[in-house]
Order: C-alpha cells, then sequence, then structure tokens
C-alpha cells in the first residue's frame, strides 16, 4: 500500500505539471449505488473520477476508480464492509479518426482489500486502451452505439497469479439516439472484466440503462443488470443487481458544464515513513430545489497505510445547502467510520451528528486563488454539531469542526503558498496542519501533521507529503 501511495504521488505529481492548460475531462466523474437483489450482499457503492490534460500531442491522464462491497447495515449510518476494490492509472490517449476512435498507453494498479484477511492482493500492469463512438460514459455519441477496452500486461502481482488483463464495456442505443442531451434514453449496456493466467476468472454483465439529462454535461440513470462472476475481484456470485447512476463528462464545443448541478471532487495520494494515503473525494450540488435551496451530498473515501495496520475511512455529508454572497449555509448530517483493513476480525467505529455550518464556495476545492500580488486569499469552514451516535461513549453531546485556508498569491505564473488547519472537537478529536503550494488551478502539494483518534494504528499522529488533485 505505501508503494501503491508512491505510485499515486508521482503519477499525480508528473502529470499536474504540464504548462498545457486544463481543456475538459476527458471520461468525466461520477458514481453509483447498487442493491444486490438475490441478498449475497446488501450492495455495492463505486466512485470514479478523471482528470485530464490535453495537449497538442494528445491527451494525458490520470484516475481512480473505488468500489465498496457492503454486506449489511451494522448500526445508525454505519455498514459492514466485506472489501474494497480500486484502480489507479494514468496514461496518454489520441484520437485516430474524426468519427470517435482513440487510442491510449496507460499504466496502473488493480486491487482489492479484504476488510477480515490478513493482505491484500493487486496487480501492477501496462497496456493499450481504445475507444469508439465517442465514449465518453454519457450517451451523447453521434452513433447509437459506443464501446471502451483495455488490454493490459502484467508487471508486478501480490497474492494473484495471473500474466494479463482485459476489460471491455459497450452500450448501444434502443431510443433517443438523435438528442440524448434533451430526452430520456434506452439503452443496453454490455461488459465484461477478465484475469487470464494461472488464476483467471471472468465477469460478464449484461442488462437495460434508462438515462435523462441532469443540465448540461450531466446525467442520471437507473440500471439493471444479469452478471456471471467469477472474476478474483469481482462480486463473487451470479445474479441481478439494480441501482442509480449519476455521471458529469468533458466538455465539449456544443456542451459547456453549467453551475449546478454540480458534481466535482478530487484525486489525492501521499507518502512518509512506512505511511501511505490514497484517496478519492465526490461532491454533488443539486439545482435549487425550494427556497433557492441546493440538496448536497459529498464523500471521501480513504485507504491510509501504516506499518501495523491499514485504515478504511470514509467520511460524508448529506443536507441541504444556500448559497449567501461567496459562502454556504448548510444544514447536515455528518458521518465518520474507520474500519480495519487487512485483518482477521471485524473492527469498526463510527460517529454521527446533525450540524449547522458555513463556509466558503471553494474551502473544499484545491487550487489557486487569486492572481494578484497584494491579495491574501482565505477560504474557512465552521461547523457546530449534535452528537446523534457514537461508539466513543457519548462523553460529548455537543461537535465543533472549524478550519481555514490562507493562501499568498505570487502572480499568476507562480506557484501561490498556503496555510490550511483543521480542528474537530466533541467525542473524538482530530487536528491537521500543513503547508504547501498551489501548482496550476486544481493542484496542490503540501507536507502536514495529522492526528485523529479515530485511526485504529499505534502512532496516530505523523507527517504525511501529499499531493491533491482536484476536477
Amino acid at each position: 500500500m505505501n508503494v501503491l501511495g508512491r505510485l499515486g504521488l508521482t503519477l499525480l505529481v508528473a502529470i499536474s505539471v504540464s504548462r498545457d492548460p486544463v481543456a475538459a475531462l476527458e471520461r468525466g466523474v461520477g458514481g453509483h449505488l447498487t442493491a444486490d437483489l438475490d441478498g449475497a450482499l446488501a450492495g455495492q457503492g463505486d466512485l470514479w473520477g478523471e482528470a485530464a490534460w490535453r495537449t497538442d500531442r494528445g491527451t494525458f491522464a490520470l484516475g481512480m476508480e473505488l468500489r465498496t462491497a457492503i454486506e449489511g447495515a451494522r448500526t445508525g449510518a454505519t455498514f459492514d464492509v466485506r472489501d474494497v476494490t480500486y484502480q489507479v492509472h494514468g496514461g496518454w490517449r489520441h484520437p485516430l479518426s474524426s468519427a470517435g476512435t482513440t487510442i491510449g498507453f496507460f499504466a496502473g494498479q488493480t486491487g482489492q482489500e479484504r476488510v477480515d484477511d490478513d493482505d491484500g492482493r493487486w496487480l501492477r500492469w501496462v497496456g493499450l486502451e481504445f475507444y469508439g463512438g465517442n465514449w465518453t460514459g454519457l450517451h451523447d455519441s453521434r452513433s447509437r452505439w459506443a464501446w471502451a477496452s483495455r488490454l493490459g500486461v502484467a508487471l508486478d502481482q501480490a497474492r494473484i497469479d495471473a500474466d494479463a488483463l482485459l476489460d471491455g464495456r459497450a452500450r448501444v442505443q434502443l431510443s433517443g439516439a438523435r438528442s440524448p442531451q434533451r430526452y430520456p434514453t434506452v439503452q443496453i449496456d454490455f461488459s465484461v472484466s477478465a484475469l487470464l493466467g494461472h488464476e483467471n476468472g471472468t465477469d460478464a454483465w449484461v442488462g437495460p440503462r434508462f438515462s435523462w439529462p441532469a443540465g448540461d454535461g450531466r446525467e442520471a440513470a437507473l440500471f439493471a443488470r444479469y452478471g456471471r462472476n467469477r472474476h478474483p475481484f469481482g462480486l463473487g456470485h451470479d445474479g441481478w443487481v439494480a441501482g442509480f447512476e449519476y455521471v458529469e463528462a468533458a466538455a465539449t464545443p456544443t456542451r459547456t458544464p453549467l453551475a449546478a448541478p454540480e458534481i466535482d471532487g478530487e484525486i489525492a495520494a501521499g507518502v512518509a515513513d512506512e505511511r501511505g494515503l490514497l484517496a478519492l473525494a465526490l461532491r454533488f450540488q443539486s439545482p435549487a430545489l425550494f427556497a433557492k435551496a441546493r440538496a448536497l451530498f459529498e464523500i471521501d473515501a480513504q485507504l491510509l497505510h501504516a506499518a501495523n495496520v491499514n485504515d478504511l475511512y470514509y467520511r460524508y455529508d448529506v443536507g441541504f445547502v444556500r448559497t449567501a454572497g461567496r459562502n454556504l449555509l448548510g444544514l447536515l448530517f455528518n458521518h465518520r467510520s474507520n474500519h480495519v483493513v487487512r485483518q482477521t476480525g471485524f473492527q469498526v467505529t463510527s460517529v454521527d451528528a446533525v450540524e449547522l455550518g458555513i463556509e466558503t464556495e471553494n474551502w473544499h476545492r484545491p487550487g489557486k486563488r487569486g492572481a494578484t500580488l497584494s491579495a491574501v486569499a482565505i477560504d474557512a469552514r465552521a461547523r457546530i454539531g449534535l452528537l446523534v451516535d457514537s461508539d466513543f461513549g457519548k462523553n460529548d453531546a455537543l461537535r465543533a469542526r472549524i478550519g481555514s485556508r490562507v493562501a499568498f498569491p505570487l502572480g499568476a505564473a507562480l506557484p501561490a503558498p498556503f496555510l490550511r488547519a483543521e480542528l474537530e472537537e466533541g467525542d473524538v478529536s482530530a487536528r491537521h496542519y500543513a503547508i504547501g503550494a498551489s501548482i496550476g488551478a486544481q493542484l496542490d502539494i503540501e507536507i502536514g501533521r495529522h492526528s485523529d483518534e479515530q485511526w485504529f494504528s499505534r502512532d496516530r499522529r505523523f507527517w504525511l507529503f501529499v499531493a491533491r488533485r482536484g476536477f
């Protein structure tokens, strides 16, 4: 896991120092929630995001995907997690034709961390990707079908014996092909994922999908799929699943993202002595629903490696916010839960609270603020909450979370130094202090001191070097 953190950090920094401006996300961001209709699992939660840089030589991209298999509800808003499957990848794409066919050269790591196992398993690979029919993840292609495929050769592996991997997806539009940005669309989805070698296996899925536009460049969908699952990293059994999906994809000359609804987030990777971090955060805001209030859903999933234990840390907020100038006022339900992975015996702790808060609109975003030498850019957040449930005794009924980020712009061409601090007090306390610099519009590189009483590792106070890339 520490090696994975170093790999992710290296890719994140290397791809972000390009001087070419960010034109658009090639595959965008999104997520879906899936219910297992056969009852073997309660369901799955998937998050994915990719940031891309377009240049005259092609598009450089970095992406991450996380899939959480949920066995059932434990108490309240806490779920029993069976495993987390992840993929981090980076590489280059280039169009082969104006019809939408694209080739890519990529390297990455695919792996799985099980809650009840004493080790993880992973496969590092390098390979080719091909896309056809203007595949973006949305149903706005100029043809009735679109497809994507990947063939990778194994470079290294742990607790898995495979020589190669093969992934493929295809989508056929049955209705709404002429104006998928204006009207609901019915499709059939096909997907296959396989490991080839001594330890082989294949997952294959097929099923209908009903999608509708949710603002320019965004899409919501309901889907059902039947799967035959033999992949070592897969669901583990055959049967039907159904769920809800939300996707935001790349802008095109005729489609530019709106201010709301909005989905954005960040990819993060960090390293330190015997420490490693991979994180993916997504934040969704709906259009105005009532009295100018919007629904907000934010989730932050982290895999934190330590010498003696590995933490799988989830934090999410669900509620309503309203814009007041450059600030957001909100009433939110906050949940944080931490799971032990790579160890036998189930361990999890959680804390739930209802909070009132205010934050500046750019508080959650990495990247430069302002471009003048005289301005100091300040972002902040303050929340006060009432404890609902806790595994730490409920000794403190109130909880407070505050944070501040002060940036010192040195001009448009130079990095912008910043100081950042976040504090939490209540049934559980946490402290995060960092000093760093913003490079470009959406990249932060920082070194910080972190402590959190909810972490399971023996050393709950440590330094960490982190790069964060927004999208």
